[in-house]
């Protein structure tokens, strides 16, 4: 995550992408056959039934988290999918700063993770929150800070760094919800992150030819304020059932 997409953008701009493509193809291909060779095999965690699929998706708790982390990766992908051409046509980067903002990006990432391992226990839900504020705040100013170095690092690191810290924390509590089905709620999880990625740059795209490539950011921003009502309404839910239970 934090050396694939400027490697994969180093080796594009001196060989072509389809040299890119092709090496990540033969990666891969290699991983695969490591995979296959070392991993043990493991039981699987999940004790019931296939009826146990639709007692999953009947969680109406579980159903407003999956909503949730799809409307927090849409909302980055929105502007992340075209944050190349933001920055080289909006603020007239060169492509080596671009290589260099989208390490950042990846690096910032790192530090969410530690950081959340620090603090995620006893303040999950305020980081949680403030997460999805930081991420709106630096989407929503990337077109402010976007010819400003200082200010366009700084917007990007924030960005990183909450991004990670909300899929972290959201991914302990969607396994939280039933311990005895966490293989397809996790399967679940990553399916859901891989719509909001496929609708994010869907969505950027009709931004960029509807009102144009400036206007990434606001709506990546708009969206993440959506997901912001909807992580609320989930944490109250949450305690209330807690509260309950006790």
């Amino acid at each position: 995550m934090v050396l694939g997409v400027p490697v994969g953008r180093i080796i594009g701009q001196y060989f072509g992408w389809r040299t890119t493509f092709a090496l990540i193809a033969i990666t891969a291909f290699i991983i695969m056959l490591a995979l296959y060779r070392l991993l043990p095999n493991l039981p699987s965690l999940f004790s019931g039934s296939l009826s146990k699929v639709t007692e999953v998706l009947g969680n109406r708790l579980l159903l407003t988290m999956y909503l949730f982390i799809f409307l927090i990766f849409a909302a980055h992908y929105t502007a992340y999918s075209y944050i190349e051409p933001f920055l080289a046509e909006i603020g007239l980067i060169t492509g080596s700063f671009t290589t260099l903002i989208l390490l950042l990006f990846g690096g910032a990432g790192i530090f969410g993770s530690i950081l959340f391992s620090f603090f995620g226990e006893k303040s999950s839900s305020l980081m949680l929150v403030v997460g999805v504020i930081v991420m709106s705040c630096s989407m929503a100013a990337l077109l402010f800070v976007v010819e400003s170095t200082y200010w366009l690092i700084a917007s990007v690191l924030f960005w990183g760094a909450s991004l990670m810290i909300i899929a972290l924390s959201m991914q302990i509590r969607v396994l939280k919800v039933d311990e005895t089905a966490s293989d397809i709620i996790m399967s679940l999880y990553s399916g859901i992150i891989n719509l909001g990625i496929g609708a994010g740059a869907l969505i950027g795209g009709q931004v960029i030819h509807t009102i144009g490539l400036d206007n990434i950011g606001f709506t990546g921003a708009l969206l993440s304020v959506i997901g912001l009502v909807v992580v609320i309404i989930l944490l109250r839910k949450i305690r209330l059932n807690e509260e309950a239970t006790l």
